[in-house]
């Protein structure tokens, strides 16, 4: 078993969190400039991590090649990371146990499916 490259998950992670930033933007113009009710915002903020995760994920898994599910699995967990990290640090509110697994565990599918899809991607195999 070899060692990780640092690079290409750092890729990943910026491509996650970029595409996560994108989709709360557009998010925002769409809840403020149409008539899309509020009451979407809770499968929104399920589905944009999701997302999220899958994008960057595919990168990590595309650049990494034949290791593609490793690093697809990282890229989301170290992305979960960085989001609880967060939570914890700027919003003072509770914490719900069996939402925090649920939501590693999204992003955890969201990571391997994307290391899936990269490796299939991917030009080495």
């Amino acid at each position: 078993m070899g060692y990780l490259d640092y690079k290409i998950l750092a890729k990943g992670l910026v491509l996650t969190f970029s595409a996560g930033l994108i989709s709360v933007l557009a998010i925002t113009v769409i809840l403020c400039w149409s008539d899309v009710s509020e009451d979407t915002l809770s499968i929104v903020s399920w589905a944009i991590p999701f997302g999220a995760v899958l994008l960057g994920s595919l990168l990590s898994a595309k650049m990494a090649g034949g290791k593609g599910l490793i690093y697809g699995a990282t890229t989301a967990f170290l992305g979960f990371i960085i989001l609880l990290a967060g939570k914890i640090f700027w919003f003072k509110g509770t914490f719900i146990l069996s939402r925090i697994i649920l939501r590693f565990s999204l992003l955890l599918l969201g990571g391997i499916l994307g290391g899936i899809l990269g490796i299939g991607l991917s030009e080495e195999k």
